[in-house]
């Protein structure tokens, strides 16, 4: 997932990190050696992510066949995918939506927001790739959830958390976007759930208030257009680690006050990313990040809201300076299946659709077949 800024984000979040306070006691963690030197793999992914532009066919993509991917997932262990956004505000301020939508023909004060929706150059018009991929869906038998929107310049440009106008309308944009993709798609079989497109992070500055805000506003549009509907989707986030502060008991108080403050209902899913794949292959980080995870559970645990904890495994690495991803090695996602596997209810990754399928995105064909043959290996073994 696009993490831009984060070291500008590390060092705000650094500068506050003097203000909290120390005196708050998490839980003794499970025991890390057993998790893991002993434990075994409980459960592979089924689940992963997917971008929805990578399905565009004009003179300037043609990447995916669906077919072939959902036959190479299928292969993987794969049964669900997460639709990552279905409208994208990019770095240069264009945006495109991947869903016939009527943001830009709703009231003047909505235009100020979202009046370049689908102003692109009709050689980058996506909208009709949600139809034919939720189609896709149904016919290969995957589930889907779908993701909502997400604004890339301006999310990381940091200054909108300490702007309510500005979250209100992320929120309600959000929430538009709900009854029209509820319209859509209601009635389609294998719509399971909703998917937050925003990235949370781990912080102590106090963002997840205003983050909570704007997540409930979303999950009271769930509630609108979903009150007659015999199925009741869960809303899913998938939040990743800001791995410098190195503090599981501030990251605690962090998301146990989120917990407390978003209206989760029985059901909704905390997805947290590994948030590994930026991190040396040791046994410190390993450490690191099981301890993260295991804070988290217990956070969720003690609210008693019923809400699922799955856990986003990352594909990727970071092996040079240049923060360039390449795909990972199969042992050391072994090793993360491992950790994530104690804590979690169910294995998400990030991403299949880049890293691990011959068709991916990112990395050379060689390395992306040799990631994948190791893959299967492990799943073979966990199959039998």
């Amino acid at each position: 997932m696009k993490k831009a800024f984060r070291w500008l984000i590390t060092l705000m979040c650094m500068a506050c990190i003097c203000i909290v306070g120390s005196t708050i006691t998490v839980a003794n963690t499970r025991n890390v050696k057993d998790a893991l030197d002993n434990g075994e793999v409980k459960m592979m992914p089924t689940v992963d992510f997917v971008q929805p532009y990578m399905f565009a066919h004009d003179e300037n993509n043609n990447l995916f066949d669906y077919e072939t991917y959902f036959n190479d997932l299928t292969e993987l262990g794969y049964e669900a995918i997460i639709i990552q956004f279905t409208r994208s505000e990019e770095y240069d301020g264009s945006s495109s939506v991947f869903y016939k939508t009527k943001l830009d023909d709703t009231e003047e004060g909505r235009n100020e927001f979202v009046g370049k929706v689908n102003t692109l150059a009709d050689s980058t018009n996506y909208s009709y790739i949600m139809d034919e991929l939720v189609a896709a869906c149904e016919t290969y038998d995957f589930e889907y959830y779908i993701g909502l929107s997400v604004e890339e310049y301006s999310w990381w440009a940091l200054t909108c958390y300490y702007d309510e106008a500005y979250m209100n309308h992320c929120a309600e944009t959000d929430a538009f976007m709900i009854k029209e993709l509820y319209d859509k798609y209601h009635n389609k079989t294998n719509f399971v759930g909703w998917y937050f497109a925003y990235e949370l992070f781990s912080n102590p500055i106090g963002w997840e208030n205003l983050w909570a805000n704007n997540i409930n506003t979303v999950i009271a549009k769930i509630n609108e257009v979903e009150a007659n509907d015999p199925v009741k989707r869960p809303l899913m986030l998938s939040p990743f680690r800001q791995i410098i502060l190195g503090n599981v008991t501030n990251e605690y108080r962090m998301w146990k006050n989120f917990f407390e403050k978003v209206n989760f209902r029985s059901g909704d899913i905390f997805c947290p990313q590994d948030s590994i794949g930026k991190l040396p292959n040791d046994d410190i980080s390993f450490k690191k990040i099981y301890n993260y995870l295991d804070a988290m559970k217990k956070a969720i645990d003690e609210q008693n809201k019923g809400i699922k904890y799955w856990v986003n495994c990352e594909l990727f690495i970071t092996p040079d300076e240049s923060a360039h991803l390449y795909v990972s090695d199969a042992v050391r996602v072994e090793r993360q299946i491992k950790n994530a596997s104690r804590v979690a209810e169910k294995l998400v990754t990030f991403s299949a659709s880049h890293y691990l399928l011959e068709q991916g995105t990112v990395d050379t064909l060689e390395n992306r077949n040799a990631f994948r043959n190791g893959y299967k290996q492990i799943l073979a073994a966990y199959l039998n």
